[in-house]
């Protein structure tokens, strides 16, 4: 029939939602090397191990879980690293050491990616006015003109300037998860080998096993749904909600960027999964198709618990809020079974690639 054909070919950039890996793409552009946001994505390790447990102990000892698959900052270095590409990365709380990094590489006419920062002291976006206080945006620094820092926002607004001192208190420690660095920036390096097509598939089929599986603490991660589920009375304070307006903020962020970045990410494995099934061999192409349809699935999820959630943003009601997290939650339950389902199918197209080597 005709309404069974599904092209998965096309792929979304996902504008907004991919703050780090923008930021990459537009670094490697401006050297030549043009990669598509669902490629960048994908040699990171991002769309895979979002619902698998990892602990971290807040400032008041609570245990919460979050994904060990999604740390922005590290998955700009596993991207680099499986490009092949140097890097620098400068991570420190002393903001001195920070502003030499920064101040040595941009007289060089390099560019540095820079972050996380909290998106809420970024007062010229719209999206600031009601962002959490949690630093997990980026941008790529471009030089410094009488001493101020020209940046570009991958969300908009590009060659603008930005004092030393916001941008350093872009990072106050608050935003911080506990445990990581105050500040944080990378620089590439030289290119030191182009690995073909189907050596990139391979490091991405052992990084999403790796992602579902490892259980090492990673900073500066998503919340995962599975833990509202255990956390749901506190998960708004755990980020900062102390007010009924942090708490609408708090809710804005799961249903404006949560939801749509998750449904987006399963998507760009569905397309790089399916631009790479020619690699397989024949008879282990239907693995690519089980996989696809599996993550297809939980893409349908995540707009189901965005049309859940978004309706009640426009006018927002607190008190709303526990039985619709009730529900999420639920939810999160369906698709921790979809994210186990395919994570066996990684591991057996892991095992066909590996045949074929």
């Amino acid at each position: 029939m005709l309404g069974d054909v599904v092209n998965y070919r096309v792929p979304n950039p996902g504008g907004r939602l991919y703050p780090a890996s923008v930021c990459l793409q537009m670094v490697l552009a401006a050297r030549g090397d043009g990669y598509q946001i669902y490629e960048l994505e994908n040699v990171s390790g991002h769309p895979y191990g979002w619902f698998y447990v990892n602990q971290l102990i807040d400032g008041q000892g609570t245990e919460m879980e979050l994904s060990p698959g999604t740390e922005l900052t590290n998955s700009l270095l596993v991207a680099a690293r499986t490009l092949g590409y140097d890097h620098e990365h400068c991570s420190t709380a002393d903001w001195d050491r920070m502003w030499g990094f920064l101040t040595h590489n941009l007289a060089q006419r390099q560019p540095v990616i820079f972050g996380p920062i909290a998106y809420n002291h970024l007062t010229y976006q719209i999206g600031a006015m009601r962002a959490t206080a949690m630093a997990n945006h980026y941008i790529v620094l471009v030089a410094l003109k009488n001493g101020e820092l020209l940046f570009h926002d991958p969300n908009g607004m590009s060659y603008i300037p930005m004092s030393p001192s916001s941008l350093r208190d872009a990072c106050t420690p608050e935003v911080v998860v506990p445990g990581t660095p105050r500040y944080s920036a990378v620089k590439l390096g030289e290119r030191r080998r182009v690995p073909a097509a189907r050596e990139i598939l391979g490091m991405v089929l052992a990084q999403a096993v790796s992602g579902y599986q490892e259980r090492r603490i990673r900073g500066h991660g998503y919340l995962g749904l599975v833990c509202l589920a255990k956390y749901a009375d506190h998960i708004t304070e755990w980020m900062g909600a102390k007010t009924p307006r942090d708490r609408e903020t708090v809710m804005r962020k799961l249903g404006l960027f949560f939801y749509p970045k998750s449904n987006q990410m399963r998507s760009d494995a569905i397309t790089f999964m399916q631009n790479a099934k020619p690699q397989f061999a024949a008879a282990d192409r239907a693995l690519v198709d089980e996989f696809c349809g599996i993550f297809a699935e939980a893409c349908a999820r995540y707009q189901r618990g965005a049309q859940l959630i978004t309706p009640r943003l426009i006018d927002f009601d607190e008190g709303d809020m526990g039985s619709i997290l009730d529900e999420l939650s639920r939810d999160a339950l369906v698709l921790h079974r979809l994210e186990s389902q395919a994570l066996e199918v990684i591991k057996s197209l892991r095992a066909a690639y590996e045949r074929n080597a």
